[in-house]
């Protein structure tokens, strides 16, 4: 295990129970030499799961809220000012599935970057996908798994999301 993967589990497992503004304030100290690349006044609410943080990047002003999980082996970019509610998992990889009967978690993994623009707003308990683009301005309405891109400006609900709204001419009009 390299040095870096060593000291993200260590500080991970500890800063994940810390509570409160003050834990917020810790853990932007310690994760951000960590991440890829981070923005100035991120904030990581308690018990958010992070895994390959060198290979995540996250905007300024971004809030990540209690019990998300966000693995980056794939590759993550967040955009700045957004809002990610509690009990999000966005997931960078799949296990490949082409050489059955060997069994999933043996077959080795797909890395598939995942990137959310700016100002994207996901409610609580969605799921991003490996692959994924979602666009700048947009809402991914709680519960739904996002399996396919989401242009900007657009809301999306579902499982699988499916657009059902578009901000056009300073209003939101029907997809």
């Amino acid at each position: 295990m390299n040095l870096k993967l060593f000291f993200e589990r260590i500080f991970t497992n500890i800063l994940y129970l810390v509570p409160s503004e003050v834990g917020v304030l810790i853990r932007r100290f310690f994760y951000k030499p960590l991440f890829r690349k981070a923005g100035k006044k991120i904030s990581i609410k308690g018990s958010v799961i992070l895994k390959h943080l060198y290979n995540i990047e996250i905007g300024e002003h971004t809030n990540i809220n209690h019990f998300c999980f966000i693995n980056g082996m794939g590759g993550i970019k967040i955009g700045k000012d957004c809002e990610i509610a509690p009990m999000v998992s966005i997931v960078s990889f799949n296990y490949k599935k082409d050489n059955l009967p060997l069994l999933y978690k043996d077959q080795g993994e797909e890395k598939n970057p995942i990137e959310i623009g700016n100002n994207v707003w996901l409610g609580s308990k969605v799921t991003v996908a490996a692959g994924i683009k979602i666009g700048d301005n947009c809402i991914i309405g709680a519960n739904s798994v996002v399996t396919k891109d989401i242009p900007p400006n657009s809301m999306a609900v579902g499982s699988p999301a499916k657009v059902i709204k578009i901000f056009k001419d300073g209003k939101w009009s029907p997809a």
